[in-house]
């Protein structure tokens, strides 16, 4: 039952971002194919507007992303669809889980969109004449274990964030709608998602590996002893971001099956 769930919000929300991954990828072919063996006004111009489409298309696919995931939970648990979503045959974790799993998809789904258009802007600046010699270093680069380390991890550390933040939406809407709170819901649910958020940057500020001080100590170091111990730094940096990354969206879960255990008609 819990594959229906996950069916059923994928295809709510699959027109949305169908619509958004394809403009994405057209200004993203696009800018990697405005490349040419000498440079002119009109190119750099074209490439200045493309780079800016990328990044504005980077923000506006996470932003979608977050607005659309608080949306839809609180549509289909609290809203319209609400009294049809707590007659299924389903557990709190089977629900929760099940519309958790959709979003991380969607998160997925997004992190990779995201990925091409920022290498988009990378390869764009690259010349016809100078793409082999490109492809050959980057390859050579990603066969060096620390720099692939360092990469992976960056890559990792920002699709753990986007899937946290999935859990913190879900954890802020459920507290927003209990039983004792009448009105403002939505209000009070945008005042807990930045509220725990701040929250919970302040206690991983508190950490000593992780804390802002304890970052700019350990890549300091890395850089004095060069370019590859720095990605290498970077790596075991973001390895245990996202270590708590993962404990916060746990912790997260947990808290909505409870609430949702306790204060609805699902056990």
């Amino acid at each position: 039952m819990i594959g229906k769930v996950i069916k059923h919000d994928l295809r709510a929300s699959g027109l949305l971002y169908g619509v958004g991954f394809l403009i994405s990828l057209f200004i993203a072919v696009g800018t990697m194919l405005n490349r040419n063996t000498f440079y002119s006004e009109n190119m750099l111009l074209r490439a200045s507007i493309l780079m800016t489409a990328c990044i504005v298309c980077v923000a506006a696919l996470v932003l979608l992303f977050l607005i659309h995931t608080a949306l839809r939970y609180d549509r289909s648990m609290y809203g319209e669809e609400g009294y049809l979503t707590f007659t299924l045959p389903l557990s709190a974790p089977q629900l929760v889980l099940g519309k958790f799993a959709a979003a991380v998809i969607w998160a997925l789904c997004v992190s990779a969109m995201c990925g091409l258009l920022l290498f988009s802007i990378l390869y764009s600046a690259v010349s016809v004449d100078a793409a082999d010699a490109f492809w050959r270093e980057v390859t050579g680069l990603l066969r060096d274990p620390e720099v692939f380390y360092g990469l992976a991890s960056t890559a990792g550390v920002m699709i753990v964030s986007l899937i946290e933040n999935v859990a913190l939406i879900f954890v802020a809407i459920t507290i927003a709608y209990l039983p004792a709170i009448r009105r403002g819901n939505g209000i009070l649910a945008v005042i807990l998602y930045f509220g725990i958020g701040f929250v919970e940057s302040k206690l991983m500020n508190a950490i000593p590996g992780i804390s802002e001080q304890g970052i700019e100590m350990a890549l300091d170091a890395a850089l004095a002893e060069g370019e590859m111990h720095f990605f290498g730094a970077l790596g075991d940096l973001f390895s245990a971001t996202m270590i708590w990354g993962v404990v916060f969206t746990a912790l997260y879960l947990t808290v909505t099956i409870g609430l949702v255990r306790k204060f609805t008609a699902l056990r």
